[in-house]
């Protein structure tokens, strides 16, 4: 059969694989649901309605804000959906909804099941506060002597809003737990009414014993004149300083706005955006009955109050039978199946394929010796015990080690004996035998190896395992390449972009030079001024010492400053060198700021510094870091020029992300960039100004690429936002 092709000898199996595979290809095509896309221009909020009110009042109540939203983002049109409590659910999971409105303990159950993300959290008015949590309140009726705490609750009548109210329901029954009592089966009776005044209104007509309402209800009450304080006693009441209401229960965050899944992200982004820049005075608050939008608030309060309920997600059911399982994952056994029947297929193939592959075996052999003496890098092998088993071509001509020197020997003491500072390279550091230890490939980007006549050769390799056909270690791979044009170039290239960095810096403090120098000469006046009025004290017939003594403090103190200014200007124009190393953020920060002062007045610009922690440390090259943040705000001063006097600020910020990340951020009050503009924003030699190189923010994106970051930028017609983030370090 030596003549014999492979296509000739399995022209039926490769027919059957085929059709095999266009089975499975149709069955993904029916069994995978279809994304659900949202209309891109008619969005839809849907809003949860406790059937206290009619759904036309829930509209009328929140069409503000949809009005809001559509003027400040046109070409969208936002619509309000009221949805009762058991409507929700099957609105998100169906992509009825663009975004979601709900209370916290119905939004963690979407979130685990439909991947609702949260975007923005409600605050609500309490007198001239907004608070962005509430709680549950139980109360009774005043002259009700029968109930003093939560233990006497037993066998009473009682009245709530909803299974799934968390507020109205929810909290209480987390206290009440912890009591010992279970609503169900506790209570004499509990009733669910949607409705936390209706649930007043008959606590006072005597025809329930105790209610649960949510903070804020009694007290809205008492405003409509609905209600008096006199007429009700709040059970366990607690009062705190941070929270003004009197409640019975903790403290939980609002009502979060979400983003259901199908929901364009960059929407998402514009939505939150609009949300949280909404002004204090705009009439969609009032009629919303909230105060202000803020970040969305940590959830993991209510997660760990349905953990101590045992509800949905953290609910488990008795039992699951397999009936249950088809019916839930058809699709994955029906995918499960069809994956079986390739297997099987795949494995009778194989078989008789065995004998075929040894003869290929040989013909492999013959061409894999062609191929590692074809390439250029080179290329060794050991076994388990280091000694040398084969090498190609390409290693005997970088080394001057000849096959014959070196098979069968150990290669570590004749290759890599020496590391580049000079040290002796242990057999336990080198990348092969770290390999055999941990059974992982390894890489290593800038090492030497020594020729035969002694000369090193900076090198880059890796180190591979080769394992037998019962995936045993059997020896390993070295692959080398010289990189010492490379390495050249690469040193040369850093050695531009220093000098590059530095040349931007003088020329920038030249642009500066006006300022600086007003910073230091205020301070010089100071003293001359000073210090000539002292004299004329002490040479006056009546010296006042202690009046000279506050003076030359003042001197002292103006010296200092202009010490200061001008230590910032050293280290700023200092040829930094290219290592990072931990740096405080503050340290940054205060440099900029020094340099900025007098420009800032100059030009009368609000500047506003948000650090979140003033000890946070940096990865960092300090000098270029500096040169970045003191770019993006010089930048920012430049487009407020256009700007009215009352409406130039700047805000200057940190924000510590993904817990090891430190996100920097310039935002000013500008006109915003146009499209064009964003486009080029970055490319050397591009720039905006009339006497501009085009090079700031070119070299700029270049530090922070270095530093591991891109530059971004945010741009509305309220402003630009510039930001990048660093690695945050505990050294």
């Amino acid at each position: 059969m030596s003549g014999v092709t492979e296509d000739a000898y399995f022209p039926c199996f490769r027919g059957q694989v085929k059709l095999i595979i266009a089975y499975i290809l149709l069955a993904l095509v029916l069994i995978v649901p279809k994304p659900l896309i949202a209309d891109s221009t008619f969005i839809k909020i849907g809003v949860l309605n406790n059937q206290a009110q009619s759904k036309s009042e829930v509209v009328h109540d929140w069409e503000p804000t949809a009005d809001y939203l559509a003027m400040k983002l046109p070409g969208y049109d936002f619509e309000i959906v009221p949805l009762g409590f058991y409507e929700i659910e099957q609105a998100v999971g169906k992509g009825k909804v663009d975004f979601i409105l709900t209370n916290p303990g119905i939004f963690i159950n979407l979130a685990a099941r439909n991947w609702v993300t949260p975007l923005a959290t409600i605050n609500t008015v309490i007198g001239d506060e907004s608070f962005s949590v509430f709680a549950g309140v139980i109360f009774i009726r005043s002259d009700n002597d029968t109930i003093k705490s939560l233990e006497d609750l037993k066998g009473k009548r009682v009245m709530a809003v909803n299974e799934t109210s968390l507020g109205g329901y929810l909290m209480a029954w987390r206290e009440l737990k912890e009591k010992g009592i279970t609503p169900k089966t506790d209570f004499f009776q509990l009733t669910f009414t949607n409705s936390h005044k209706q649930i007043v209104q008959s606590i006072i007509e005597g025809k329930a014993d105790v209610g649960f309402v949510r903070t804020d209800t009694l007290e809205q009450m008492y405003e409509a004149n609905l209600l008096t304080p006199a007429m009700i006693r709040v059970i366990n009441p607690i009062q705190s300083a941070n929270f003004p209401l009197v409640r019975s229960t903790r403290l939980y965050p609002e009502w979060p706005f979400s983003r259901v899944q199908h929901t364009n992200k960059e929407l998402a982004e514009k939505v939150t955006l609009t949300l949280l820049r909404m002004p204090s005075d705009f009439p969609s608050r009032f009629s919303g009955g909230y105060a202000k939008w803020t970040l969305p608030r940590d959830y993991s309060q209510v997660h760990e109050l349905f953990k101590k309920l045992k509800l949905p997600p953290y609910a488990f059911a008795n039992e699951f039978t397999l009936s249950d399982a088809l019916k839930r994952y058809w699709y994955w056994a029906l995918f499960g199946i069809l994956t079986l029947l390739l297997l099987i297929a795949g494995i009778s193939a194989t078989i008789r394929r065995n004998k075929r592959l040894e003869i290929a075996k040989q013909k492999l052999e013959h061409q894999y010796e062609l191929i590692v003496n074809s390439v250029t890098d080179g290329i060794y092998g050991i076994d388990t015990e280091g000694q040398c088993t084969f090498v190609n071509q390409a290693m005997q001509k970088m080394t001057g080690w000849q096959a014959k020197d070196v098979l069968n020997k150990n290669l570590q003491p004749l290759l890599h004996h020496t590391n580049k500072d000079g040290t002796k390279a242990d057999v336990e550091e080198c990348p092969m035998y770290q390999s055999f230890e941990d059974e992982k490939p390894h890489f290593v980007s800038d090492d030497i190896f020594w020729r035969k006549d002694g000369t090193p050769i900076p090198v880059e390799y890796s180190s591979t395992l080769i394992r037998d056909q019962e995936n045993k270690t059997v020896g390993g791979v070295v692959v080398f390449r010289d990189i010492s044009e490379r390495k050249q170039a690469r040193d040369e290239l850093e050695q531009h972009e220093l000098q590059l960095s530095h040349v931007a810096r003088l020329s920038m403090l030249g642009e500066m030079a006006s300022g600086i120098a007003h910073e230091i000469n205020q301070p010089l006046t100071a003293i001359a001024t000073n210090s000539k009025a002292c004299v004329r004290m002490l040479e006056s017939s009546t010296p006042n010492t202690d009046h000279c003594a506050d003076i030359m403090e003042k001197i002292a103190g103006q010296a200092e400053r202009a010490g200061e200014v001008i230590r910032h200007i050293r280290h700023f124009v200092h040829k930094e060198t290219p290592e990072m190393q931990p740096v405080r953020i503050q340290n940054i920060l205060d440099t900029v700021l020094d340099l900025l002062h007098n420009e800032l007045q100059r030009q009368d610009v609000k500047l506003t510094v948000e650090v979140s922690d003033t000890h946070s440390k940096v990865m960092a090259q300090e000098i270029q870091i500096e040169q970045v943040i003191l770019n993006l705000v010089r930048n920012a001063i430049e487009s407020l020029a256009l700007v009215d006097v009352y409406k130039r600020e700047i805000t200057l910020s940190t924000t510590v992300i993904e817990s090891n990340k430190l996100e920097i951020r310039v935002t000013d009050s500008g006109l915003g960039l146009s499209e064009k503009v964003q486009e080029q924003l970055f490319a050397p030699f591009v720039t905006t100004k009339k006497e501009g190189m085009g090079l700031g923010l070119s070299i700029s994106q270049g530090i922070v690429e270095a530093h591991g970051d891109r530059i971004h930028v945010d741009s509305t017609p309220q402003g630009a936002s510039f930001y990048f983030s660093l690695p945050l370090t505990k050294l």
